[in-house]
Order: structure tokens, then sequence, then C-alpha cells
């Protein structure tokens, strides 16, 4: 049987940093806008102190919209390339 994988918010903040900015490319203040935040929110976020429910579902909800998986963000075995939602967008994205 799998053991349970905790995921603690500075994982998550750093998760949600590396895609704000490798995948998305957005600075903190755009993110902020998008995820109905302030870039202070962001910024502490990204350390794993201060984020919300909805902030999350923001996020992931987001990253559903613009065809990626969100639900990714969550995963135990993290990695950016799997948020591309097909094979296309995730082969150009491993060859740069």
């Amino acid at each position: 049987m799998d053991e349970f994988q905790f995921l603690d918010l500075v994982e998550l903040g750093k998760r949600i940093k590396t895609i704000r900015i490798h995948l998305l490319e957005l600075s903190q203040e755009d993110f902020a806008t998008i995820i109905n935040a302030t870039q202070v929110q962001v910024s502490k976020l990204e350390k794993g102190i201060g984020l919300t429910t909805s902030m999350l579902l923001n996020i992931v909800n987001y990253l559903n919209n613009n065809g990626y998986k969100g639900c990714m963000l969550l995963d135990a075995q993290f990695n950016i390339e799997n948020l591309y939602s097909n094979s296309f967008e995730s082969q150009i994205f491993m060859e740069s």
C-alpha cells in the first residue's frame, strides 16, 4: 500500500511560484489580479504563508480554464510538464 504524502504550504507555495514564473510568465501583480488577491498576498503565499481556499481554487480554476491541468498542482509527483493538457504542448515545453 502506498504511503500518503502530505503537501505542506511551503512546498505548495514553491509550486505556485514555479507555475507563475515559468509556465504563466506573470508578475506577482498580474497573478494577484487573476486570483483576486494582492501582490503582498502572492508574495506571502509563495513563501507558504496565508494561502486561502479561495485563492487555491482561483489558481486551479485559472489553470484549468487556460488549457492546463490545475489538479496537478496538488499531485505528490508534481512536475511542471504534467500541467499541460495535451502532449503537443508538453512536447514543446520539454524541448525548450
